[in-house]
């Protein structure tokens, strides 16, 4: 009887444990480092492969070695490529599409003219000069079948340069006017037109920011230019991401303000059809269910009921936070918006000053600005006509960087959610369905190669989404193996692991 027992419990066990989506990591690579080598960045080239590439700190005179290698989905090395490339050059940034990778160079010297170098998935190069005559600040940089899109900012304006390649000369695209404004979203679309978003002062009301939605063909011609803003004239739109629908209709979802400030008090999200006409609906951080549990439950509490208190009353729900938006998923019929949360960290230093030979000493406060500490991300999912269906939270632990970085991301899994990220040496997900946990908060740790290998030492991890469900984690690790043959004691490497969610 009991081993009966015994035999339905595992049975059981074994059950539950395939209910829940499991994070596995089939594949991994590792190239060897010295300490004077530079590790290696990763680009995704194309769906299923991927592109590392370094500088090899090499000169040839007035030019200085660049390394590139491609891999396959099993993380195959396919081709190695050396380059070289001017060394008063910097690398500004970079992208692909259609299995060519582009990386942008100039010389900070110069900051006018361009080196377009682009690479093809077999390891071919070419480069050509962009020649440019407006000494503006980069920030986006995309790629279409034609051409390259170059981003920035000229005189506190918005502006976009479209390199074409057939003719190898660039134009301006039209419609960019708005004096402080800020480029937020520079991308292309599966039908091959360019989607542009512009934060912007209104025409109308003075500090009131309003998003401007445009839209170009592959060739560069405008097509759409929506002004979108709260017609009711009471909601400052900070910031916005859109998807495009075959049907022509898109949907801009992102963060507002009751006036103008980097801190948010809720979401919204506007369904724009094909004549341009929109609704903007919006929902504070207040009356979302989930927004407040990466709280501990006393706090989370406490914030529930001083909302409560206020809807009595009737009073606004005044909640601030600083949060940024990542991506709109399409899934199920549900758009699915997700961002971070974070604030800003600052230290607080004294610096005595001994005033000549006496014991007068002068002590000034100062804020020093420590970096940025991440909290929790937010999912919200709507239908197309903008109502909010639900919404969920996973707390962030221990994440704080001086860079505004990405750090959570979603996995798919039929009518499931994993929500991870990486942390130290540590994958750290949680399963959601809509509104409810399946799983909570779990760690894995980032496999190695060998069975007696030891960490010692990591930095720069960072995890990426790849194709389909799976994701890329890259970094550098110190790793010690004492019992393995053919094995050094220790070794220094770049390594990728694959990540797949099951």
């Amino acid at each position: 009887m009991m081993n009966n027992w015994k035999w339905l419990f595992a049975t059981f066990y074994l059950v539950s444990l395939s209910c829940f989506p499991q994070i596995t990591q089939p594949d991994r690579i590792e190239i060897l480092l010295s300490d004077q080598e530079t590790p290696f960045e990763v680009l995704q080239q194309d769906e299923t492969s991927l592109l590392l590439y370094r500088q090899n700190n090499i000169l040839n005179g007035n030019n200085e070695e660049w390394q590139f290698i491609g891999l396959d989905s099993n993380l195959n090395i396919q081709w190695n490529n050396k380059i070289y490339i001017q060394s008063s050059l910097d690398l500004l940034k970079n992208t692909s599409f259609n299995s060519k990778s582009y990386f942008l160079f100039n010389n900070p010297a110069d900051r006018l003219n361009l080196l377009l170098v682009s690479i093809d998935d077999k390891g071919n190069v070419l480069s050509s000069i962009i020649a440019n005559t407006i000494p503006f600040e980069l920030t986006h940089f995309e790629a279409t079948d034609k051409g390259v899109l170059i981003g920035g900012l000229y005189n506190y304006r918005p502006l976009v340069i479209y390199y074409v390649f057939e003719t190898n000369k660039s134009i301006i695209l039209p419609g960019f006017y708005h004096e402080r404004s800020e480029l937020i979203q520079l991308t292309t679309n599966k039908d091959g037109n360019i989607e542009i978003i512009i934060s912007a002062q209104s025409f109308r009301i003075r500090n009131k920011l309003i998003l401007f939605v445009k839209t170009f063909d592959v060739d560069g011609n405008m097509i759409k230019d929506i002004m979108l803003e709260d017609k009711n004239d009471r909601e400052n739109l900070l910031f916005g991401k859109s998807c495009y629908e075959s049907d022509g209709v898109q949907i801009v979802a992102g963060t507002y303000s009751s006036r103008r400030t980097q801190y948010s008090r809720g979401l919204f999200l506007s369904t724009i059809d094909y004549d341009g006409k929109y609704k903007v609906r919006y929902y504070n951080y207040g009356e979302m269910h989930n927004f407040f549990k990466y709280m501990t439950a006393r706090r989370e509490n406490r914030v529930k009921k001083r909302i409560e208190r206020r809807k009595i009353k009737n009073k606004k729900l005044r909640f601030n936070y600083r949060l940024i938006v990542h991506e709109i998923l399409n899934s199920n019929q549900q758009y699915i918006l997700l961002g971070e949360a974070f604030y800003p960290k600052y230290t607080q230093a004294t610096n005595a000053q001994i005033a000549g030979f006496g014991p007068t000493i002068n002590r000034t406060p100062e804020r020093t600005f420590d970096g940025y500490v991440y909290t929790h991300a937010v999912l919200a999912a709507f239908d197309k006509s903008g109502n909010l269906l639900w919404d969920n939270s996973f707390e962030i632990n221990d994440v704080q960087t001086f860079d505004l970085e990405r750090y959570v991301y979603v996995s798919v899994e039929d009518d499931k959610l994993i929500l991870f990220y990486v942390f130290d040496n540590q994958i750290r997900y949680k399963t959601i369905k809509n509104s409810e946990v399946i799983e909570g908060e779990k760690y894995t740790m980032i496999s190695l190669n060998y069975i007696n290998d030891e960490l010692i030492d990591q930095s720069i991890n960072e995890i990426k989404p790849w194709h389909d469900n799976y994701f890329y984690i890259y970094g550098v690790q110190q790793i010690r193996n004492l019992k393995d043959d053919d094995v050094e004691l220790t070794r220094k490497v770049f390594y990728i692991n694959k990540i797949a969610s099951e």
